[in-house]
């Protein structure tokens, strides 16, 4: 039991918060493309484009430009995966397989060229901890989330409810929902088909990149 109690520390706990942010901020982006009738199956190559991205243009420009650029990065790449399997109707599976392959080969590569460093990127200063005053001073938890970033709360707490809002109190919430559950019936109603299913595959990827911003800068 000792044992058990010296594993299971208040600093397990931060950490694990602090990863889990990067991972809920990509599922929900994917849960937006997969009730599109698209599931985004590059999502891991998105996290490490935005990774990559967020690393580069954080050492002269800061975080928020970095994560942005981010953004905008994962997006463009989520935006090839809906040419191929949106327009070009090729296979969700393998065009983002396809889309995972190339980032995971690309970026190692240029992180090699750029920093002589084989497959990593120098650490980066990112986002400062949040401290909340009244947070901060409750016991255990306050401890726990002593490292928890800006981005850490928007992914675990107003993330959820924004996506939330969106699928089921908006009008577009609702397209995305139609379009996944019978694309046809929602063609004749009129909604736009393509143009929803790639308005949801790039906000899964732009979510995606901010994944990968987060995750790059905490670590």
């Amino acid at each position: 039991m000792k044992v058990i109690f010296d594993i299971i520390t208040v600093g397990l706990f931060a950490s694990t918060i602090s990863l889990c942010a990067p991972l809920a901020i990509s599922s929900l982006g994917g849960l937006i493309s997969d009730k599109s009738g698209v599931p985004n199956i590059a999502l891991e190559g998105i996290i490490s484009a935005g990774a990559f991205c967020a690393v580069v243009f954080c050492i002269p420009f800061g975080p928020w430009l970095a994560t942005l650029i981010a953004a905008i990065v994962g997006g463009l790449v989520a935006l090839l995966i809906g040419l191929i399997c949106v327009k070009g109707r090729g296979d969700i599976v393998i065009g983002g397989f396809a889309v995972n392959f190339i980032c995971w080969g690309l970026f190692p590569v240029l992180s090699m060229r750029l920093y002589n460093a084989k497959g990593m990127t120098p650490r980066v200063n990112g986002f400062s901890p949040l401290s909340i005053p009244f947070v901060r001073d409750i016991p255990y938890l306050g401890s726990i989330l002593e490292r928890s970033t800006v981005l850490t709360y928007f992914g675990l707490i107003i993330l959820p409810i924004i996506v939330f809002v969106l699928m089921y109190k908006t009008r577009f919430g609702k397209h995305i929902k139609a379009t996944g559950l019978d694309p046809f019936s929602a063609d004749t109603k009129g909604i736009n088909v393509f143009r929803v299913r790639y308005e949801a595959i790039v906000l899964s990827g732009i979510l995606a990149g901010v994944a990968g911003a987060e995750l790059s800068q905490y670590c």
